[in-house]
């Protein structure tokens, strides 16, 4: 009798654990690039306690775990990007994904208290192009409270698509240009909006280093650049001397200044330091528009006449200006800095290879170091002119403010070690569209 007692004893702790086991599993939507291998958790008695496993059989071999923290805000971003393609209305609800370890990571619902912790009395700089600066400014709406309507509406935030937030979150002058230049109690703006001219390039960095060095010192730092920088040479954008040389000296003239500059700021006040990923484009659209006349003739693998146009182009434009450039720096920037997506994949390569060479022993001990990815979230459904995602702000928004909420969860040596694992593990990826 006893025993009949232990068995059914038994029987019912392990069916109460596979219920366990299937509701947790519920909460999950694992990104294809956090892999948990279901069939070991199906099978193996030993991971009824829902011991989530990390596959990074497909991953490099040089991965570690310390890349997690990054992993699971990409898992995150997955979660967003599915949600947002298929125009679901849990957009902006609390996400869970899973750790390697069997517990969850809560990613905050965009709110009243995601706004405020994320945001509310800090201050942010943002350095970047029109991909950024949309972002900034409805932060600045959402803090400011001067989004009546989409503050009418927050306690119908779990239940909103990310098209009808955005068609409810309008700013007055949304049809006309962004500014180049605006500050706000929490938020400053600097970049390049619109055309700019070739010579303006430096004056306009040298400017926003110069006042948030000198007058901001912010708390949270988001930079990204590189759009006006991309070419449809032999066509409609021909870049100038000082976009190519940006280009080509993307590491040093870029990504290396805003390391030094970020690092000199943290040394008076601890700072996050997010760069964001360069802006999905999609190709289908731009035949649409014929700014973007000839870029198919870029794609790979582009004809050598167009290459050799491309060139001499290149070459003669560097001189005239009293600048040189190899042979294979300019064929590199003929093929792969075209305003294309195949171009920002470049970039992004580019950007996550610079970050894995750091040496994080250089950095201030109160500077944090992390990726701002929104361009995961991105697709053609998204985007009106191919480039721009205004469609997706507040999607966007929620994801930096998860990615802050989250960050401030580490001291500075881990996060930092963190980003370096994760961008030396994807760096490569952005190939894989080339």
């Amino acid at each position: 009798m006893i025993r009949i007692i232990i068995a059914t004893g038994t029987i019912i702790v392990l069916v109460m654990a596979l219920f366990s086991f299937h509701d947790n599993w519920a909460k999950l939507e694992a990104s294809p690039l956090l892999r948990v291998q279901r069939q070991l958790l199906l099978h193996d008695p030993s991971t009824l306690s829902f011991k989530v496993q990390v596959d990074i059989s497909q991953q490099k071999e040089k991965s570690s775990t310390a890349a997690i923290p990054f992993i699971m805000i990409e898992s995150l971003t997955e979660v967003l990007h599915n949600r947002i393609k298929a125009g679901a209305n849990n957009v902006f609800q609390d996400i869970s994904v899973a750790g390697s370890l069997g517990d969850f990571s809560l990613f905050s619902a965009l709110s009243d208290k995601l706004v405020t912790e994320s945001f509310s009395g800090k201050k942010m700089v943002f350095i970047g192009d029109s991909t950024l600066v949309r972002v900034g400014r409805k932060i600045t709406c959402l803090l400011e409270r001067a989004c009546n309507k989409f503050y009418g509406t927050s306690d119908n935030w779990n239940n909103t698509s990310a098209k009808a937030a955005n068609d409810i979150l309008k700013l007055d002058d949304e049809s006309s240009q962004d500014p180049r230049i605006f500050h706000s109690p929490n938020l400053s703006f600097f970049g390049f909006t619109g055309g700019v001219r070739d010579e303006d390039f430096a004056p306009i960095l040298d400017n926003a280093w110069e006042e948030t060095q000198t007058n901001l010192q912010p708390d949270i730092l988001v930079v990204n650049e590189g759009f006006h920088w991309l070419h449809v040479i032999t066509h409609k954008w021909e870049r100038g001397a000082e976009a190519i040389m940006f280009w080509i000296h993307y590491e040093t003239k870029w990504l290396q200044r805003v390391i030094d500059e970020a690092n000199n700021l943290a040394s008076k006040r601890p700072l996050m330091l997010l760069f964001k990923t360069n802006n999905f484009i999609c190709n289908d659209m731009q035949g649409n528009y014929a700014r973007f006349d000839g870029v198919d003739d870029y794609a790979p693998p582009a004809s050598q006449a167009t290459l050799t146009t491309c060139y001499r182009i290149v070459r003669n434009t560097l001189i005239s200006k009293g600048y040189r450039g190899s042979k294979s720096e300019i064929d590199d920037y003929c093929l792969n800095g075209v305003f294309s997506d195949h171009g920002s994949r470049y970039l992004n390569h580019r950007l996550y290879k610079f970050l894995s060479l750091l040496n994080l022993e250089d950095f201030h001990p109160d500077l944090k170091i992390g990726i701002l990815n929104d361009y995961d979230l991105e697709t053609c459904g998204t985007t009106d002119d191919s480039y721009h995602h205004f469609q997706i702000s507040l999607p966007r928004i929620r994801l930096l403010g998860n990615v802050i909420e989250y960050g401030n969860k580490f001291p500075a040596q881990e996060f930092n070690k963190a980003m370096q694992e994760y961008s030396n593990l994807r760096m490569d990826q952005w190939l894989e569209f080339a």
